[in-house]
């Protein structure tokens, strides 16, 4: 369960207002195997004392997954140089079918600054739960033929692991840049 109190960020009606929701206390995130899009087993979210930007979602997904993606790529675009002191983590929430091809398929679409993970059921739902993240099955006619809903936030964890800020999915690429630099730039 997620117990973290969401608390919109002060508005200070200036340039430097920040958008996303943050998380107060800052949530501490676990390290759990997950296996990349190459098929190398890693840790999530690791060591490298790094922030990092997570999605959840699945490659089969037909709107939001690629949208929210791309809205990402833009954001990354518009950081430019910044950009660099971040890593991307797209989480497949179907592992079922989300095999380490199909993931470096998709997050090749937005950059090689994508890292795409799937794993064993028990560890992604494990991370899932630790985001907070809910995801239903809708189960069609055959074993394969189902469909997933899920939450659709981004998550900006800070380099010690911490949960520090929630976006919905809908957020702006200038709007996500724009939070993203300062913390990037101001707390790194």
């Amino acid at each position: 369960m997620f117990a973290a109190c969401l608390m919109s960020l002060p508005s200070q009606g200036g340039a430097n207002e920040l958008q996303g929701l943050q998380v107060e206390p800052p949530k501490q995130i676990t390290s759990t195997s997950l296996v990349d899009h190459n098929g190398t087993i890693r840790a999530f979210p690791g060591e490298t004392k790094r922030w990092k930007l997570v999605f959840f979602g699945y490659t089969r997904c037909p709107d939001v997954c690629p949208t929210t993606m791309f809205t990402v790529r833009q954001a990354l675009d518009k950081l430019g140089k910044d950009a660099s002191n971040l890593d991307i983590a797209f989480i497949s929430i179907d592992g079922q079918r989300d095999k380490p091809e199909e993931l470096k398929r998709f997050v090749g679409y937005y950059g090689k600054e994508v890292t795409g993970y799937t794993g064993e059921l028990k560890n992604v739902r494990s991370v899932e739960a630790q985001f907070g993240v809910t995801t239903r099955k809708f189960q069609g006619k055959t074993a394969l033929a189902y469909t997933l809903q899920h939450s659709i936030f981004l998550y900006l964890v800070d380099p010690d692991n911490k949960l520090r800020v929630m976006y919905s999915g809908a957020t702006l690429p200038a709007t996500l840049s724009e939070d993203m630099r300062q913390y990037l730039v101001g707390n790194s």
